[in-house]
């Protein structure tokens, strides 16, 4: 049996290997042992248990298991080694010496080959590059916030205003402009709320393309009531609807510039006299 394996077989039925410090009386002189006090071993991994001392394993044990000579030298195969170095050292020391004595340049067609830059060369090694990974667009799951009022003033006419903007300023104010222009205002229909996300909750895809498809229903649902122009008040208003492709024929900032402006209050008006029918 191969001693590795045999060292392992005893680690793992929990048998403790012991190594004798020095030769034992009437025993076989053992391999593990130093020839004399003066050598030194190989440091063996010890794992302290309290109990007993195993060696941390057998690949150590075996490394160990080989004395360390004191001189390299005495090593057969150092030893050859180092004599050919050694007459090789010798014989390029005696040439480069007469090349001295003859004045002789030496290596320099060596120098002259040498890289005057000093980056180290590849060694041949192929390394592979990485391919390049396509990454999926990532979609936003989050939910935009946004509350739009559908006014519906006249059979043609809507009204679209945010958050920002007053229900019933709005509607008065819509009332008075009709009124002045000798049309009918309608306000039979109660506003409509449209408010996003539509309800709060975590498994649904309420995300910005899923409410713009709400939206977009919405918006083809007025179409249908014969809705043919819509005036936006707010921001937000005007960046949905046209989101939609639902574009105000007029648009307005806020109420309270509209109520307090003269310059705004004719804009409308010129605006509302270019349609066919209010």
């Amino acid at each position: 049996m191969l001693e590795q394996r045999r060292v392992d077989y005893l680690k793992a039925m929990g048998i403790t290997l012991w190594m004798p410090r020095q030769a034992l009386p009437h025993a076989k002189e053992s391999r593990w042992l130093p020839e004399n006090n003066d050598e030194r071993h190989e440091h063996i991994a010890i794992n302290s248990t309290g109990v007993s001392s195993r060696p941390a394993a057998a690949a150590d044990l075996l490394r160990a298991g080989q004395p360390m000579h004191k001189h390299e030298d005495s090593v057969p195969e150092v030893k050859a080694a180092h004599s050919v170095l050694s007459e090789t050292a010798s014989s390029v020391s005696a040439s480069q010496s007469e090349d001295v004595e003859t004045g002789t340049p030496q290596n320099s067609a060596a120098q002259n080959s040498e890289p005057q830059n000093s980056e180290p060369q590849n060694s041949g090694t192929l390394v592979a590059e990485s391919p390049s990974v396509s990454l999926a667009p990532v979609h936003d799951m989050r939910p935009p916030r946004f509350v739009l009022e559908f006014i519906p003033i006249s059979r043609q006419g809507l009204w679209v205003i945010d958050a920002s903007q007053s229900i019933q300023d709005v509607q008065q104010f819509a009332y008075r402009v009709l009124k002045g222009m000798g049309a009918a205002p309608d306000f039979m229909s109660q506003p409509i709320n449209f408010s996003w996300p539509f309800i709060e909750s975590s498994h649904q895809d309420q995300s910005r393309p899923v409410a713009l498809q709400a939206l977009q229903a919405q918006w083809q649902f007025f179409q249908s009531q014969g809705t043919r122009y819509i005036i936006t008040l707010g921001a937000e208003a005007q960046q949905w609807m046209a989101s939609v492709e639902a574009n105000s024929h007029f648009h307005v900032a806020d109420m309270s510039i509209l109520q307090s402006d003269a310059q705004l209050k004719r804009q409308l008006w010129l605006c509302l006299r270019q349609l066919p029918e209010l």
